[in-house]
């Protein structure tokens, strides 16, 4: 025997299904399913991936029969969804949660009470107990579901529970329907209660958040005496079978959508009142059994399968009249499956020329939690990327765009980079390209500043003292004295980057009292006026050294 579960097996045809056609896919898991170990058993929904694949086992063993998994998109939602239905009664599935998944919707549904057998007259039986909910469960841990079985007549037993447990403490159980009345009116209550007979008093529902009760019974004077009512359903109360006449209709069953199609489930079995010209009670809707029609050899029909529906009432008028069983239970849960791979925000950026640090291009918002790998394209070389978080990519310069001076590998300003994103679950984008064009500034040139060294208004006779510019742009800068050229400063290149170049020069004034200084700058770049800066006023005092200082 191969020990392979087939989770694994299908972990493996997804990464071969890349190579291999679908067909010889299929035929791997038809030739080689019979051999797999049971115990790990994984049904898979296939459509053109591998959308649904989880662990589960049982003792008793398991086989397809044992359970449905199917995969459906809700449209309007936009959401995907992986259904499992447990439908084998006398088994203990075991079913480990998938990896990404931390709540279920769950429905369950209780084996369907059986119907009764008078001597005239019957009562139908209670569906099982209705439960639909959304809860939260735990990734990979191991949870316990068991299928309620329906009542039988032969052998005689009563209905089961459905239940969802973790580590054998029930944390739903959807009860067993009752039975209907038979010869003494004696119907039992349960999930939906079952429906009486000969005047007997209605059944109630264990948990009215379940189920309802089954139909009273009514003085009936007619001879002879006695008409079965309809069991409950999960939807209604059965109907009391009616004075002189008729057996009661079983109560109607209840909706869900959680397969995703209106399914209905947990009716009421009808009642039986064997006389001519008396008509038998229908099962109510969602499964619910008919009662016997006519008299004496005729059968109520059961509960249908995976309902918990009640079965039908019968008269024991003759042997081989007997009512219907009652349907077995079931158990379905839904998760939700993102089969859907990251979106971004937006691919394509148009940023200035001469940018500040960080010299930021980009910033993307991921649709969901992401990484990011496999970071190409022709100016990849160009950029830094960031992830503050992990919806977030940034994308920077690594030096500020010149827009005269371009470095895209295309000779443009157009710059191209791209990444792969994959989100939780594994679901991976193309190579994203993001584009980020650089546009064009009117450059001009302006001086940020022109000062004495310290800030200072004054300075002295014959003592040199430093004088500073900033500018805007790469300049040679020219320093005046009141009109004329200081020595040694003219021309003088600036240095710096992004918006602030500097330079300096050193002044040794020449003369005393107030003066004027100012600088002109000359941008290295063609095309960029010149700037001249505001004049600065500073008064030279008399020298305080000794001369020749």
């Amino acid at each position: 025997m191969l020990q392979i579960g087939i989770s694994q097996l299908a972990r493996h045809i997804k990464v071969l299904q890349k190579f291999t056609p679908k067909v010889l896919i299929f035929a791997l898991i038809f030739v080689l399913a019979p051999h797999l170990q049971m115990a790990s058993y994984a049904n898979t929904f296939i459509d053109g991936s591998l959308n649904c694949t989880f662990d589960i086992s049982s003792s008793a063993g398991i086989t397809n029969s044992d359970l449905t998994l199917s995969w459906y998109r809700d449209d309007l939602e936009g959401k995907d969804y992986c259904v499992v239905q447990f439908k084998t009664i006398g088994k203990t599935y075991e079913w480990v949660t998938p990896g990404l998944v931390s709540s279920i919707d769950i429905l369950l549904i209780g084996g369907g009470g059986r119907g009764g057998r008078g001597n005239w007259y019957g009562g139908g039986g209670g569906a099982g107990g209705f439960i639909e909910t959304n809860t939260a469960v735990v990734p990979t841990y191991t949870y316990q579901i068991s299928v309620g079985k329906g009542a039988t007549y032969s052998p005689s037993a009563n209905s089961e529970n459905s239940t969802f447990s973790y580590n054998s403490s029930n944390i739903f159980t959807a009860l067993g329907g009752g039975n209907g009345a038979g010869l003494a009116g004696n119907a039992t209550t349960g999930g939906s209660g079952g429906g009486s007979s000969n005047n007997g008093n209605a059944a109630l529902a264990s948990d009215p958040t379940q189920g309802n009760s089954g139909g009273g019974c009514c003085g009936d004077a007619a001879s002879p005496p006695g008409v079965g009512s309809g069991g409950g359903g999960a939807g209604g109360s059965g109907s009391s079978g009616t004075p002189n006449g008729n057996g009661g209709a079983g109560g109607a069953g209840k909706s869900s959508t959680i397969t995703g199609t209106i399914a209905t489930f947990a009716g009421g079995g009808g009642g039986i009142k064997n006389q001519d010209g008396a008509s038998t009670g229908s099962g109510g809707l969602g499964g619910g059994g008919s009662a016997a029609s006519g008299r004496g050899t005729a059968v109520g029909q059961a509960g249908q399968v995976n309902t918990g529906s009640g079965g039908g009432a019968s008269s024991n008028q003759y042997s081989n009249a007997v009512p219907g069983d009652g349907g077995t239970g079931i158990v379905i849960i839904r998760y939700e499956i993102d089969l859907t791979a990251p979106s971004l925000s937006a691919t394509s950026f148009t940023v200035n020329e001469n940018l500040s640090a960080p010299y930021t291009a980009a910033t993307i918002t991921l649709s969901e939690s992401s990484t990011i790998s496999t970071v190409s394209g022709a100016d990849s070389a160009s950029f830094t990327l960031l992830f503050p978080d992990s919806t977030t990519v940034v994308i920077n310069f690594n030096a500020p765009p010149d827009f005269e001076i371009p470095i895209a590998s295309g000779g443009g300003n157009d710059y191209q980079i791209s990444f792969i994103a994959t989100d939780l679950a594994g679901n991976g984008t193309s190579a994203q390209l993001i584009t980020i064009t650089v546009s064009d500034v009117l450059d001009t040139s302006a001086f940020n500043g022109l000062s004495l060294a310290g800030a200072a208004t004054s300075a002295s006779y014959r003592t040199a003292i430093l004088i500073t510019a900033d500018i805007s742009v790469a300049s040679k800068v020219t320093f005046k004295l009141n009109g004329k050229v200081i020595p040694g400063c003219k021309r003088r290149l600036a240095t710096g980057s992004e918006s602030s170049f500097t330079v300096t020069c050193n002044w040794r004034p020449s003369m005393r009292g107030s003066v004027t200084l100012v600088a002109t700058a000359n941008p290295i770049a063609s095309g960029i006026p010149n700037a001249t800066a505001s004049p600065v006023k500073v008064f030279v005092n008399k020298r305080t050294g000794l001369r020749g200082g």
